[in-house]
């Protein structure tokens, strides 16, 4: 089993704390009711609708606000950032892609989405409504 690269930057979104966002499959709710379908997308609508009755999520210079399941199998989280976001790097983005592309690979909290390959992308906001990035993993990108 490969280790998943530790990134250094402090304003990465750190989720595998206490509260989960529901996307874990331990949940043996959302379990039964997505044996209860063979229907892709509506495994992804249960998916989603399970982890946005835990948002919005505090996580420190941003907040996890939303879950949206998409097209095409794509599932997006939405951020807002906190305070001055034009400190923010290119390298910095770069570096939220890295990790969440490696969380994807290696993480069992993303298990389900790599069975259906989804495409995750993850879209942040500053306060006001902007969007200042979007990154999009796609199923090839972490296969």
């Amino acid at each position: 089993m490969r280790a998943t690269p530790t990134i250094t930057d402090t304003r990465m979104p750190m989720i595998s704390g206490k509260r989960k966002i529901g996307n874990n499959l331990d949940d043996a709710d959302v379990l039964e009711k997505m044996s209860t379908t063979t229907d892709i997308d509506e495994k992804l609508r249960i998916l989603t609708y399970n982890m946005n009755k835990n948002l919005p999520l505090n996580l420190g210079d941003m907040v996890l606000s939303k879950v949206e399941q998409l097209e095409n199998r794509e599932i997006r989280y939405r951020y807002i950032m906190l305070g001055d976001v034009s400190a923010i790097s290119n390298t910095q983005w770069d570096n939220y892609k890295e990790y969440f592309l490696n969380k994807i690979k290696y993480s069992d909290d993303f298990k389900v989405f790599r069975k259906y390959l989804v495409t995750m992308s993850y879209a942040y906001y500053d306060a006001n409504g902007k969007l200042l990035n979007l990154i999009k993993i796609m199923p090839n990108d972490y296969r």
